[in-house]
Protein backbone atom coordinates (compact mmCIF):
# COMPACT_ATOMS: atom_id res chain seq x y z
CA UNK A 1 0.00 0.00 0.00
CA UNK A 2 1.00 3.61 -0.60
CA UNK A 3 2.10 5.13 2.72
CA UNK A 4 1.01 8.54 1.39
CA UNK A 5 -2.54 7.22 1.25
CA UNK A 6 -4.48 7.25 4.57
CA UNK A 7 -5.41 3.58 4.15
CA UNK A 8 -1.74 2.85 3.51
CA UNK A 9 -0.75 4.73 6.66
CA UNK A 10 -3.26 2.70 8.65
CA UNK A 11 -1.76 -0.49 7.22
CA UNK A 12 1.73 0.73 8.13
CA UNK A 13 0.58 1.49 11.68
CA UNK A 14 -0.72 -2.09 11.92
CA UNK A 15 2.13 -3.58 9.88
CA UNK A 16 2.91 -6.35 12.40
CA UNK A 17 -0.75 -7.41 12.45
CA UNK A 18 -0.94 -7.27 8.65
CA UNK A 19 2.24 -9.32 8.28
CA UNK A 20 0.92 -11.97 10.67
CA UNK A 21 -2.35 -12.06 8.74
CA UNK A 22 -0.55 -12.45 5.41
CA UNK A 23 1.53 -15.30 6.81
CA UNK A 24 -1.64 -17.12 7.89
CA UNK A 25 -3.15 -16.63 4.44
CA UNK A 26 -0.05 -18.19 2.93
CA UNK A 27 -0.22 -21.16 5.28
CA UNK A 28 -3.94 -21.73 4.89
CA UNK A 29 -4.02 -21.52 1.10
CA UNK A 30 -1.33 -24.14 0.59
CA UNK A 31 -2.59 -27.52 -0.61
CA UNK A 32 -1.17 -30.91 -1.60
CA UNK A 33 -3.18 -30.42 -4.81
CA UNK A 34 -0.98 -28.13 -6.93
CA UNK A 35 -3.91 -26.70 -8.90
CA UNK A 36 -5.65 -25.47 -5.74
CA UNK A 37 -2.56 -23.61 -4.62
CA UNK A 38 -1.91 -22.22 -8.10
CA UNK A 39 -5.39 -20.75 -8.48
CA UNK A 40 -5.45 -19.09 -5.07
CA UNK A 41 -1.87 -17.82 -5.19
CA UNK A 42 -2.51 -16.31 -8.63
CA UNK A 43 -4.88 -13.79 -7.07
CA UNK A 44 -3.21 -13.34 -3.68
CA UNK A 45 0.22 -12.72 -5.21
CA UNK A 46 -1.23 -9.94 -7.37
CA UNK A 47 -1.56 -7.79 -4.26
CA UNK A 48 -4.77 -5.91 -3.56
CA UNK A 49 -5.78 -3.37 -0.94
CA UNK A 50 -6.72 -5.92 1.74
CA UNK A 51 -9.13 -3.37 3.14
CA UNK A 52 -11.39 -5.89 4.88
CA UNK A 53 -8.72 -7.61 7.01
CA UNK A 54 -7.21 -4.21 7.77
CA UNK A 55 -10.55 -2.98 9.12
CA UNK A 56 -11.00 -6.09 11.27
CA UNK A 57 -7.53 -5.68 12.75
CA UNK A 58 -8.05 -1.95 13.32
CA UNK A 59 -11.44 -2.41 15.01
CA UNK A 60 -10.07 -5.09 17.34
CA UNK A 61 -7.11 -2.89 18.35
CA UNK A 62 -9.35 0.16 18.69
CA UNK A 63 -11.39 -1.77 21.27
CA UNK A 64 -8.25 -2.61 23.24
CA UNK A 65 -7.57 -6.14 22.00
CA UNK A 66 -4.01 -7.37 22.62
CA UNK A 67 -4.20 -11.01 21.53
CA UNK A 68 -3.64 -12.73 18.19
CA UNK A 69 -7.00 -14.34 17.32
CA UNK A 70 -7.83 -11.35 15.14
CA UNK A 71 -5.02 -12.37 12.77
CA UNK A 72 -6.82 -15.65 12.02
CA UNK A 73 -10.18 -13.92 11.58
CA UNK A 74 -8.71 -11.22 9.35
CA UNK A 75 -7.04 -13.85 7.17
CA UNK A 76 -10.34 -15.73 6.91
CA UNK A 77 -12.17 -12.54 5.91
CA UNK A 78 -9.70 -11.88 3.10
CA UNK A 79 -9.99 -15.48 1.93
CA UNK A 80 -13.79 -15.18 1.79
CA UNK A 81 -13.48 -11.94 -0.17
CA UNK A 82 -11.01 -13.54 -2.58
CA UNK A 83 -13.32 -16.53 -3.07
CA UNK A 84 -16.08 -14.14 -4.13
CA UNK A 85 -13.72 -12.51 -6.64
CA UNK A 86 -12.91 -15.88 -8.20
CA UNK A 87 -16.62 -16.63 -8.49
CA UNK A 88 -17.56 -13.12 -9.68
CA UNK A 89 -15.02 -13.19 -12.49
CA UNK A 90 -16.60 -16.36 -13.84
CA UNK A 91 -20.13 -14.95 -13.57
CA UNK A 92 -19.15 -11.62 -15.14
CA UNK A 93 -16.79 -13.20 -17.70
CA UNK A 94 -14.14 -10.70 -16.59
CA UNK A 95 -10.77 -10.84 -18.30
CA UNK A 96 -8.63 -8.75 -15.91
CA UNK A 97 -8.29 -8.65 -12.14
CA UNK A 98 -5.61 -6.66 -10.29
CA UNK A 99 -3.80 -6.09 -13.55
CA UNK A 100 -3.62 -9.79 -14.39
CA UNK A 101 -5.52 -12.22 -16.54
CA UNK A 102 -8.37 -13.70 -14.50
CA UNK A 103 -8.01 -17.17 -13.00
CA UNK A 104 -10.86 -18.69 -15.01
CA UNK A 105 -9.11 -17.76 -18.26
CA UNK A 106 -5.84 -19.28 -17.08
CA UNK A 107 -7.13 -22.42 -15.38
CA UNK A 108 -10.73 -22.86 -16.56
CA UNK A 109 -14.14 -21.85 -15.20
CA UNK A 110 -14.78 -25.06 -13.26
CA UNK A 111 -11.34 -24.85 -11.73
CA UNK A 112 -11.75 -21.21 -10.68
CA UNK A 113 -15.13 -21.94 -9.06
CA UNK A 114 -13.69 -24.87 -7.14
CA UNK A 115 -10.70 -22.73 -6.14
CA UNK A 116 -13.15 -20.28 -4.59
CA UNK A 117 -14.96 -23.13 -2.84
CA UNK A 118 -11.62 -24.33 -1.45
CA UNK A 119 -10.99 -20.86 0.03
CA UNK A 120 -14.46 -20.71 1.56
CA UNK A 121 -14.03 -24.09 3.22
CA UNK A 122 -10.66 -23.15 4.67
CA UNK A 123 -11.92 -19.75 5.80
CA UNK A 124 -14.90 -21.06 7.74
CA UNK A 125 -12.75 -23.74 9.34
CA UNK A 126 -10.52 -20.91 10.59
CA UNK A 127 -13.46 -18.85 11.85
CA UNK A 128 -14.61 -21.83 13.93
CA UNK A 129 -11.61 -21.11 16.18
CA UNK A 130 -13.52 -18.09 17.46
CA UNK A 131 -16.84 -17.75 19.22
CA UNK A 132 -20.16 -19.04 17.85
CA UNK A 133 -21.20 -15.40 17.58
CA UNK A 134 -18.26 -14.61 15.29
CA UNK A 135 -19.05 -17.62 13.14
CA UNK A 136 -22.69 -16.55 12.78
CA UNK A 137 -21.75 -12.98 11.87
CA UNK A 138 -19.52 -14.14 9.04
CA UNK A 139 -21.83 -16.94 7.86
CA UNK A 140 -24.77 -14.53 7.70
CA UNK A 141 -22.60 -12.02 5.83
CA UNK A 142 -21.53 -14.64 3.28
CA UNK A 143 -25.15 -15.61 2.64
CA UNK A 144 -26.27 -11.98 2.31
CA UNK A 145 -23.37 -11.25 -0.02
CA UNK A 146 -24.44 -14.09 -2.31
CA UNK A 147 -28.04 -12.86 -2.20
CA UNK A 148 -26.85 -9.40 -3.23
CA UNK A 149 -24.96 -10.80 -6.20
CA UNK A 150 -27.98 -12.90 -7.20
CA UNK A 151 -30.23 -9.84 -6.87
CA UNK A 152 -27.95 -7.87 -9.18
CA UNK A 153 -27.66 -10.79 -11.60
CA UNK A 154 -31.45 -11.14 -11.76
CA UNK A 155 -31.69 -7.50 -12.87
CA UNK A 156 -28.93 -7.62 -15.48
CA UNK A 157 -30.18 -5.92 -18.62
CA UNK A 158 -33.12 -4.25 -16.87
CA UNK A 159 -33.07 -0.46 -17.31
CA UNK A 160 -35.68 0.05 -14.60
CA UNK A 161 -33.50 -0.34 -11.49
CA UNK A 162 -34.02 2.69 -9.26
CA UNK A 163 -31.76 4.16 -6.59
CA UNK A 164 -33.52 2.38 -3.74
CA UNK A 165 -33.03 -1.03 -5.33
CA UNK A 166 -29.45 -0.19 -6.29
CA UNK A 167 -28.58 0.68 -2.68
CA UNK A 168 -30.17 -2.56 -1.47
CA UNK A 169 -27.93 -4.46 -3.86
CA UNK A 170 -24.65 -2.76 -2.93
CA UNK A 171 -25.43 -2.91 0.77
CA UNK A 172 -25.88 -6.67 0.47
CA UNK A 173 -23.06 -7.50 -1.92
CA UNK A 174 -20.36 -5.17 -0.56
CA UNK A 175 -21.24 -3.33 2.64
CA UNK A 176 -22.36 -6.48 4.47
CA UNK A 177 -18.82 -7.89 4.54
CA UNK A 178 -17.37 -4.54 5.64
CA UNK A 179 -19.96 -4.45 8.43
CA UNK A 180 -19.19 -8.04 9.43
CA UNK A 181 -15.41 -7.61 9.70
CA UNK A 182 -15.80 -4.48 11.82
CA UNK A 183 -18.30 -6.24 14.09
CA UNK A 184 -15.97 -9.24 14.36
CA UNK A 185 -13.11 -7.01 15.46
CA UNK A 186 -15.30 -5.68 18.26
CA UNK A 187 -16.54 -9.17 19.21
CA UNK A 188 -12.99 -10.53 19.45
CA UNK A 189 -12.04 -7.62 21.70
CA UNK A 190 -15.04 -8.14 23.99
CA UNK A 191 -16.33 -4.65 23.25
CA UNK A 192 -19.61 -3.35 24.65
CA UNK A 193 -22.80 -3.81 22.59
CA UNK A 194 -22.79 -0.06 21.90
CA UNK A 195 -19.22 -0.10 20.59
CA UNK A 196 -19.91 -3.17 18.51
CA UNK A 197 -22.97 -1.54 16.92
CA UNK A 198 -21.05 1.68 16.26
CA UNK A 199 -18.28 -0.24 14.50
CA UNK A 200 -20.75 -2.35 12.53
CA UNK A 201 -22.45 0.86 11.35
CA UNK A 202 -19.03 2.31 10.51
CA UNK A 203 -18.27 -0.71 8.36
CA UNK A 204 -21.62 -0.59 6.58
CA UNK A 205 -21.26 3.07 5.60
CA UNK A 206 -17.62 2.56 4.63
CA UNK A 207 -18.64 -0.37 2.44
CA UNK A 208 -21.37 1.61 0.70
CA UNK A 209 -18.94 4.48 0.04
CA UNK A 210 -16.36 1.99 -1.23
CA UNK A 211 -18.78 0.44 -3.75
CA UNK A 212 -20.04 3.84 -4.90
CA UNK A 213 -16.46 4.82 -5.71
CA UNK A 214 -15.90 1.52 -7.55
CA UNK A 215 -19.00 2.16 -9.65
CA UNK A 216 -17.89 5.73 -10.37
CA UNK A 217 -14.40 4.61 -11.40
CA UNK A 218 -15.90 2.34 -14.06
CA UNK A 219 -16.94 5.47 -15.97
CA UNK A 220 -13.92 7.68 -15.17
CA UNK A 221 -12.01 7.98 -18.43
CA UNK A 222 -8.91 9.40 -16.73
CA UNK A 223 -8.68 6.45 -14.36
CA UNK A 224 -5.81 4.06 -15.13
CA UNK A 225 -5.13 2.60 -11.70
CA UNK A 226 -7.71 -0.14 -11.17
CA UNK A 227 -5.94 -2.87 -13.16
CA UNK A 228 -9.05 -3.41 -15.28
CA UNK A 229 -10.57 -1.58 -18.26
CA UNK A 230 -13.35 0.93 -17.70
CA UNK A 231 -16.87 0.23 -18.89
CA UNK A 232 -17.14 -3.34 -17.63
CA UNK A 233 -20.39 -2.65 -15.76
CA UNK A 234 -21.98 -1.20 -18.90
CA UNK A 235 -20.84 -4.10 -21.06
CA UNK A 236 -22.33 -6.52 -18.52
CA UNK A 237 -25.66 -4.65 -18.49
CA UNK A 238 -25.40 -3.54 -14.85
CA UNK A 239 -27.46 -0.53 -13.79
CA UNK A 240 -25.06 1.16 -11.40
CA UNK A 241 -25.65 4.61 -9.93
CA UNK A 242 -23.90 6.63 -12.69
CA UNK A 243 -26.26 5.06 -15.24
CA UNK A 244 -29.34 5.37 -13.01
CA UNK A 245 -28.63 9.09 -12.47
CA UNK A 246 -27.90 9.76 -16.16
CA UNK A 247 -31.09 7.99 -17.24
CA UNK A 248 -33.19 9.90 -14.70
CA UNK A 249 -31.74 13.27 -15.77
CA UNK A 250 -31.80 12.56 -19.50
CA UNK A 251 -34.22 13.47 -22.26
CA UNK A 252 -36.78 11.05 -23.66
CA UNK A 253 -34.32 10.24 -26.44
CA UNK A 254 -31.57 9.50 -23.91
CA UNK A 255 -33.86 7.28 -21.84
CA UNK A 256 -34.74 5.41 -25.02
CA UNK A 257 -31.01 4.79 -25.54
CA UNK A 258 -30.59 3.40 -22.03
CA UNK A 259 -33.74 1.31 -22.22
CA UNK A 260 -32.86 -0.29 -25.55
CA UNK A 261 -29.14 -0.74 -25.00
CA UNK A 262 -29.26 -2.12 -21.44
CA UNK A 263 -31.89 -4.71 -22.37
CA UNK A 264 -29.98 -5.79 -25.49
CA UNK A 265 -28.05 -9.10 -25.41
CA UNK A 266 -24.77 -7.18 -25.76
CA UNK A 267 -23.42 -3.65 -26.03
CA UNK A 268 -20.80 -2.34 -28.46
CA UNK A 269 -17.89 0.03 -27.92
CA UNK A 270 -19.90 2.62 -29.82
CA UNK A 271 -22.71 2.13 -27.30
CA UNK A 272 -20.25 2.66 -24.47
CA UNK A 273 -18.92 5.87 -26.03
CA UNK A 274 -22.48 7.19 -26.23
CA UNK A 275 -23.20 6.10 -22.66
CA UNK A 276 -20.06 7.85 -21.45
CA UNK A 277 -21.10 11.03 -23.26
CA UNK A 278 -24.47 11.08 -21.48
CA UNK A 279 -22.91 10.28 -18.09
CA UNK A 280 -20.36 13.07 -18.48
CA UNK A 281 -23.00 15.54 -19.66
CA UNK A 282 -25.16 14.97 -16.58
CA UNK A 283 -22.27 14.87 -14.07
CA UNK A 284 -23.34 11.41 -12.95
CA UNK A 285 -19.86 10.30 -11.85
CA UNK A 286 -19.45 13.43 -9.75
CA UNK A 287 -22.90 12.96 -8.19
CA UNK A 288 -22.08 9.33 -7.39
CA UNK A 289 -18.95 10.51 -5.58
CA UNK A 290 -21.04 13.06 -3.65
CA UNK A 291 -23.14 10.14 -2.37
CA UNK A 292 -19.91 8.33 -1.46
CA UNK A 293 -18.76 11.37 0.52
CA UNK A 294 -22.05 11.37 2.44
CA UNK A 295 -21.60 7.75 3.50
CA UNK A 296 -17.95 8.38 4.34
CA UNK A 297 -19.05 11.18 6.68
CA UNK A 298 -21.65 8.89 8.24
CA UNK A 299 -18.92 6.32 8.84
CA UNK A 300 -16.72 8.93 10.51
CA UNK A 301 -19.56 9.93 12.81
CA UNK A 302 -19.94 6.32 13.94
CA UNK A 303 -16.35 6.34 15.20
CA UNK A 304 -17.16 9.26 17.50
CA UNK A 305 -18.63 6.66 19.91
CA UNK A 306 -15.16 5.13 20.36
CA UNK A 307 -12.43 6.53 22.65
CA UNK A 308 -10.16 9.11 21.06
CA UNK A 309 -6.81 7.70 19.95
CA UNK A 310 -4.30 8.01 17.12
CA UNK A 311 -5.70 4.77 15.68
CA UNK A 312 -9.23 6.17 15.62
CA UNK A 313 -7.95 9.30 13.85
CA UNK A 314 -6.21 7.17 11.21
CA UNK A 315 -9.40 5.19 10.66
CA UNK A 316 -11.32 8.45 10.23
CA UNK A 317 -8.76 9.69 7.72
CA UNK A 318 -8.94 6.39 5.82
CA UNK A 319 -12.70 6.54 5.37
CA UNK A 320 -12.63 10.28 4.65
CA UNK A 321 -10.19 9.66 1.78
CA UNK A 322 -12.27 6.84 0.28
CA UNK A 323 -14.17 9.04 -2.23
CA UNK A 324 -10.83 10.32 -3.59
CA UNK A 325 -9.30 6.92 -4.26
CA UNK A 326 -8.32 5.99 -7.81
CA UNK A 327 -8.05 2.20 -7.48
Amino acid sequence: MDINDPLGRLATHLSDDMAATSAIIGEQTSSPIPLAGAITSHLFSAGGKRTRPLLLLACARLCGYEGTLHHIMAAAAEMIHTATLLHDDVVDKSTRRRGRETAHLLYGEREAILGGDFLLGRAFSMISAGSPESFKVMADAAATLAEGELHQLSLTGSPFVDEEEYFRIITAKTATLFEAVCAMGAIIAGASPEQRQALANFGRHFGIAFQLVDDALDYKIQNTHTGKPIGNDFREGKMTLPVILARAAGSDEERKFWDTRMIAPSRTESDFSQALEFIIAHGSVEETLVRAEKHARNAEECLAFLPHSSLREMMMEAVESCPQRTA
